[in-house]
């Protein structure tokens, strides 16, 4: 699906009383999504483990595609 055809879509699906602040919210979330799914189909994503280790003890989180780190990689 084109980005076009996806903001097409998702506006269709609102309201006919929605207002322009909240279509724009709408695509914003949209594009958030599409970004999230492109990071994890690049493999850009960290193992539960590391995140919570990070907010529990602050250990740094690895880099992304470095041979030996934990991150997540396809």
């Amino acid at each position: 699906m084109t980005s076009k055809e996806l903001a097409s879509q998702a506006i269709s699906q609102l309201p006919d009383t929605v207002t322009l602040p909240e279509i724009i919210e709408e695509l914003q979330v949209c594009l958030a999504i599409e970004e999230a799914l492109a990071d994890v189909e690049a493999g850009r994503v960290y193992r539960h483990e590391d995140v919570m280790a990070y907010f529990r003890l602050g250990t740094p989180l690895p880099e992304f595609n470095q041979p030996g780190t934990s991150s997540v990689t396809k």
